[in-house]
């Protein structure tokens, strides 16, 4: 998918127009959106995104997605997911969590 830097606002916008110029300039193949299309590539911007640039040939983890990529993996293995509980232990065996303890 690469980068995606999203403006929040008509300022932020105008910076990624020039932004987008200087790197064009450089060769790199990106493009300029507008809100509803930066959502479409990547839903979950948040409403207020106006504007966005997407590079492709950027290749930035993005934390939200992994996450919820580790997630569904564990309740595939039958693992449990809770929320807002503190986390005791952890207990790595040869390198892999083998197990917590909350």
């Amino acid at each position: 998918m690469g980068g995606v830097y999203a403006a929040m606002n008509d300022q932020e916008a105008s910076e990624l127009r020039l932004f987008h110029e200087e790197i064009r300039e450089m060769g790199i193949d990106c493009k300029l959106m507008n809100g509803t299309e930066a959502r479409r590539l990547e839903p979950l911007l948040c409403r207020d995104v106006v504007g966005a640039l997407h590079n492709p040939s950027c290749y930035h983890l993005n934390p939200f997605r992994l996450i919820v990529g580790y997630l569904d993996a564990a309740l595939r293995r039958r693992c449990r997911a809770k929320y807002g509980v503190d986390v005791k232990e952890i207990k790595i065996n040869n390198g892999r969590i083998e197990r917590g303890r909350t």
